[in-house]
């Protein structure tokens, strides 16, 4: 019974000592009220609430989306009250949805001190924590920045971020105790203390300065080999020699291009500069290093004792369509979780099947698509090819009455179209009457001399008769 009224007790405290110093699901229609638009340059985006092109709950899933292509944004909201970070576990947690298949932006959020000033907000300004993904290219990253003595310390592994079109949860936590865990999706990606996956505090221990190397330690890995001669002679090996197959040009003229001399060609027998071989030297002690002792200046203090004032959004992208939601700051794991399975988990088997529904459409429309392209390539080919063959096609020949000219089809109908027929029996039609022309002056011409030689002949006979 006393073990009960224990745990009833510990439950209590934990209730009580539970605190949300910001949360927002943007359900309501003056949600981005809150949020204020920084005037620290001109081209900042702007914000608006929206579902996305498409989402598993039209009315659960409006966020704040980034509205404008290539555009910084810079947004800042105030906390429910400050929170400090000095007393209290840190948990912060929010979703993404990259709907715009994105190829270059940032999605984290920072966390502001009460003395910010949103008007002034930008990327230089101070923070306690920056968290959250950001993708360019074949660059995905989950960034975990802290703020120690006014130095930005990231993580030395960075976590990577996911960038398909569906909504991800984000949690960092950072306890007290100084330790950490990233979660995506409810799933721990990261998680150990915060002195050994950031370079934030000074090494636990360092090298005694006390300690030098001894004076006879070996740390040569290898020695020469000193049965190793080089060969006799070796050096007077050249590096080239006269090309034994070259042979003097027939049309050389010694007085004219002066003597012949045959090329030169890299020597086969040559080896290269002489090295004594290595063996491994049996002195060998291995690297020398000094013994580790513990670091008078260590220290975890000042850690995380800035407070929290305001929920800061510093980002740029390409494309528009990023969509912020869901956001809770709190020292309570459970509450953010609560609010996360409210907000997303109950939601995400819907989208993935809504999702898969639409890339589903879009392939067939794509193959559709495709074979309306391919049908009109391959039409287009089939009538230029029509075309080259009509072209080359030899006509008959006309017939004597040029009224009645008909084109003796050569070619199959099914490959000529009624336009190039017509037109092909135009030009036929013309042919026919200039060589009808150049056949009728050919044979005026001839019936003209025939005509002057028998003019001739019978003159000729006459004069024979006298």
């Amino acid at each position: 019974m006393k073990l009960n009224l224990l745990s009833l007790a510990t439950l209590f405290v934990a209730s009580v000592n539970s605190k949300i110093f910001f949360q927002e699901d943007f359900s309501s229609e003056d949600s981005l009220s809150r949020w204020v638009k920084s005037e620290s340059r001109k081209d900042i985006g702007e914000i608006k609430l929206t579902p996305g092109e498409w989402s598993a709950d039209e009315k659960n899933s409006i966020g704040l989306t980034l509205s404008e292509d290539a555009r910084f944004y810079a947004y800042s909201a105030p906390l429910d009250s400050p929170m400090s970070l000095k007393d209290n576990d840190l948990v912060l947690q929010f979703t993404v949805k990259y709907q715009q298949n994105i190829d270059c932006g940032g999605a984290y959020i920072k966390l502001l001190p009460p003395t910010a000033d949103p008007k002034a907000f930008n990327g230089d300004s101070p923070y306690s924590i920056m968290f959250g993904p950001d993708v360019c290219g074949a660059d995905s990253k989950v960034h975990a920045i802290i703020n120690h003595n006014d130095k930005n310390n990231e993580m030395i592994k960075k976590p990577l971020a996911l960038k398909d079109q569906l909504t991800h949860q984000y949690t960092l936590v950072i306890k007290k105790d100084k330790t950490y865990e990233i979660r995506l999706d409810n799933s721990i990606l990261r998680n150990g203390t915060i002195a050994e996956d950031w370079s934030i505090f000074p090494p636990k221990e360092i090298s005694d300065p006390s300690e030098t190397k001894p004076a006879d330690w070996d740390d040569r890995k290898t020695i020469p080999d000193v049965t190793d001669v080089k060969p006799e002679n070796y050096d007077d090996i050249p590096k080239q020699i006269v090309d034994p197959k070259a042979e003097k040009p027939s049309d050389w003229d010694d007085d004219m291009d002066g003597d012949w001399e045959a090329p030169l060609i890299d020597n086969p027998d040559y080896k290269g500069e002489w090295k004594q071989k290595q063996i491994d030297n049996p002195d060998y002690k291995g690297e020398w290093a000094a013994k580790l002792i513990p670091n008078p200046d260590y220290t975890e203090e000042n850690f995380l004792e800035q407070s929290v004032g305001f929920i800061g959004i510093d980002v740029w992208t390409v494309k528009s369509g990023t969509i912020f939601d869901n956001i809770i700051l709190t020292n309570d794991f459970e509450e953010a979780s609560a609010f996360g399975n409210k907000t997303w988990a109950d939601y995400v088997q819907k989208e993935i099947d809504i999702k898969k529904k639409i890339d589903e459409e879009e392939k067939i429309k794509r193959e559709e698509e495709e074979s309306i392209r391919k049908k009109q390539a391959e039409k287009a080919q089939k009538e230029e090819e029509e075309m080259a063959k009509l072209e080359h096609v030899e006509m008959p020949e006309p017939a004597n009455d040029e009224k009645d000219l008909e084109l003796e089809d050569e070619l199959k109908p099914e490959a000529v179209n009624a336009e190039a027929k017509k037109e092909a029996k135009e030009e036929a039609k013309e042919e026919a009457k200039e060589e009808a022309k150049e056949e009728a002056k050919e044979e005026a011409k001839e019936a003209k001399k025939e005509t002057k030689e028998h003019v001739k002949e019978e003159k000729e006979a006459e004069k024979d008769e006298l």
